[in-house]
């Protein structure tokens, strides 16, 4: 049964992972494929839809051939060794995904040149200087819940910590037998609520930068487009304030799991179901900006190909904005003119460093 549940969730993992990445080019704003700004009316044009048609179809098949391979190779290891494997034949699926895309977006850049396509300039910009005053984001007190299970969590280890053996039980096998220990530490039983307070934090600057994300109005309708950046940014705060409430619950369980204070079949069911839970609300998140995306009529204010590199990074330091909306995908990226931007790009590394030091210091 625990076989069934672990491979499961690897299958789950390929299929979602597959299913965005084919989905890409039919998730980016409109009139933008593959990140090159099309005329509204060329965006249905024959060949721009075999190229959508045919990066989803090359993408799908990578993802099968790579997930046979996976399976197969998980079958000579253990556990350990098929959640290494399917790691890595992640990545390589990803890093063929990206050659795709980038061959399509050379095929539609060269088909734009040929065609002659000119993406039509605004005469003028809307503004609504009223735009960032108005509450369309939940606000910072609605992080007390996650902020809460965190120190739920937390106190309940530091209460039972004087109580804990020398030392505990830090990993099972397959068949729920313990088959590594660590001494009793800080480090060790308190590094999860580091994690989850780290992760609140990021999660909670980031719904405040969506708030703050600069704002494009279509000066044809901009009114319906107001209303559309408003609900788009709303979709985006509440997805990461959601996002912090299961990620708190997992680490918990992981913590109060290294206490030895919940069973190991308790911390797994938990952690399988609040891992659902997670992939579930990203989909319904995509769900819902796909269908702000389709709402808004195609356009653009200008056409700015040379200012995404690849079609994925914004570098433009005539831009004054920080946080600017994806061409490919959905919700916002950074622009990369500006330190910042590289400053909160290697934030999380950063995060990461110090929390491993941090464990390791309080554990020797």
């Amino acid at each position: 049964m625990d076989g069934i549940y672990f491979y499961g969730m690897l299958a789950v993992v390929w299929v979602i992972t597959v299913g965005i990445s084919a989905l890409v080019p039919y998730l980016s704003r409109r009139p933008v494929s593959f990140g090159v700004a099309l005329p509204p009316e060329r965006y249905g044009d024959e060949e721009v839809r075999r190229q959508r048609l045919r990066y989803m179809g090359q993408s799908v098949l990578a993802g099968i051939l790579l997930g046979i391979g996976a399976g197969i190779l998980s079958a000579w290891v253990d556990r350990d060794g098929a959640a290494l494997w399917h790691a890595a034949l992640l990545l390589v699926y990803s890093a063929v995904t990206l050659l795709l895309f980038l061959q399509a977006r050379s095929r539609l850049k060269r088909l734009k040149e040929e065609r002659d396509w000119t993406v039509p300039t605004a005469r003028y910009v809307a503004v609504d200087t009223a735009f960032h005053r108005q509450r369309s984001t939940p606000g910072w007190g609605w992080y007390v819940l996650p902020l809460l299970i965190l120190a739920a969590s937390a106190g309940t280890a530091a209460w039972y910590y004087p109580t804990l053996p020398d030392v505990l039980n830090v990993h099972y096998n397959g068949a729920g037998e313990v088959d590594r220990t660590a001494p009793k530490s800080i480090g060790l039983i308190f590094t999860p609520s580091l994690i989850s307070l780290l992760v609140t934090g990021l999660l909670a600057v980031a719904g405040g930068a969506v708030t703050r994300s600069k704002q494009e109005l279509n000066p044809s309708d901009p009114e319906g487009s107001r209303e559309r950046s408003l609900a788009y940014r709303r979709a985006g705060s509440l997805f990461l304030l959601m996002l912090a409430v299961p990620v708190n619950l997992l680490f918990g369980l992981i913590q109060l799991g290294l206490a030895g204070l919940l069973g190991v079949r308790v911390v797994e069911a938990g952690a399988i179901g609040l891992t659902l839970l997670i992939l579930a609300v990203s989909i319904l998140y995509a769900v819902r900006m796909s269908k702000l995306n389709l709402r808004e009529p195609g356009f653009l204010l200008k056409d700015d190909d040379s200012h995404w590199k690849g079609g994925l990074f914004y570098y433009n330091p005539d831009d004054a904005a920080i946080l600017v909306e994806k061409r490919v995908g959905l919700g916002w990226t950074l622009n990369y003119a500006h330190t910042i931007s590289w400053l909160l790009t290697l934030a999380p590394f950063l995060l990461t460093a110090i929390i491993v030091a941090t464990a390791v210091f309080a554990g020797g």
